[in-house]
């Protein structure tokens, strides 16, 4: 008869080692086995489950608009994460040695696209170069971007 003894400890480093592996981009099942094994003080759970639950957003560029001499480019951070939660997102935008702010007091979840906008009508400026910071409400820094900005 094999020894059952260590079965719930094999178990739980699996769980562990399948929270680590998708710790960057986690499932549905990282989360749940994640928090059991925080309940657990399982190993270095709690500092895996910072990362799993941190907010995390995958930033677009896309030039939005041409009117006449004015023209505009749009910036979407795609949100993940959170925990359940909610935040709120502030770009910054930095543009030929420019810094730019665009945030909103609007609160987003996990799978929310918050975006905003910045136009111009001296210059076209759907052909610079744009570097984008996306942070939190906590000030974490959760996504960025360079580069020039997508065609209509």
């Amino acid at each position: 008869i094999p020894d059952y003894k260590d079965a719930s400890t094999r178990v739980n480093e699996s769980k562990y080692q399948y929270c680590v592996s998708t710790q960057n981009d986690p499932t549905g099942e990282t989360k749940v086995y994640i928090r059991e094994l925080v309940s657990l003080g399982y190993k270095n759970s709690s500092a895996v489950a910072k990362n799993v639950f941190a907010w995390k957003a995958d930033i677009t560029m896309k030039a939005s608009l041409r009117i006449g001499s004015m023209t505009g480019v749009s910036f979407t951070a795609k949100l993940r994460g959170g925990d359940d939660t909610s935040t709120k997102v502030k770009f910054v935008v930095t543009v030929q040695g420019e810094t730019l702010t665009c945030c909103d007091d609007k609160l987003y979840k996990a799978g929310d696209e918050p975006s905003c906008q910045i136009t111009n009508s001296m210059m076209d400026i759907t052909q610079l170069r744009f570097a984008v910071r996306a942070y939190d409400s906590k000030g974490n820094l959760i996504g960025q971007a360079n580069g020039i900005p997508e065609g209509f």
